[in-house]
């Protein structure tokens, strides 16, 4: 029964299998491309999921969602597209309900053209997750390296 958020979903390769484990559950899938969404839309169709995910255009900076509105979130391989993952993060944390728990991926950048991200003029690493998720307002934050991945999470203040 939980409402979980995939902030920046692409195609939905992650709202589809959320939408999969979360049987009474529903997914808000937001991504800011038209063209990511309608993909996302055919496959749930062809999945038969549709009733399990809704699909919102929006920018993962400005969240179309009340606070506090959903039990989990979920940002995976976006940050790096953005000027600011910290008002990213805000956003996540924003939406969540107290308690309620984040989890964040991206690619490590060390350098301009690292894993082929030419015109990205920050690295981005372990401290910066956890750096820009401890800012969010999230407590309990783990952060770790998996290959060319940094994955972060942490939950809202249950008495935020």
């Amino acid at each position: 029964g939980e409402r979980v958020l995939d902030a920046g979903c692409g195609s939905g390769f992650h709202s589809l299998l959320l939408a999969h484990v979360l049987p009474e559950g529903q997914v808000v899938a937001v991504d800011v491309s038209p063209e990511m969404l309608d993909r996302l839309r055919a496959n749930a169709k062809r999945r038969k999921v549709t009733k399990r995910i809704e699909v919102l255009q929006a920018d993962g900076m400005a969240l179309p969602l009340e606070d506090g509105s959903v039990d989990r979130a979920l940002s995976a391989a976006v940050w790096h597209h953005l000027d600011d993952p910290q008002q990213a993060a805000r956003e996540l944390v924003r939406t969540l309900r107290p308690g309620g728990r984040a989890v964040v991926s991206d690619l490590e950048v060390q350098g301009k053209t690292a894993h082929g991200l030419e015109g990205h003029d920050r690295d981005f690493g372990p401290d910066d997750m956890r750096r820009i998720l401890e800012e969010a307002g999230l407590e309990d934050v783990q952060v770790e390296t998996v290959g060319r991945w940094v994955l972060g999470a942490g939950s809202k203040p249950a008495q935020a």
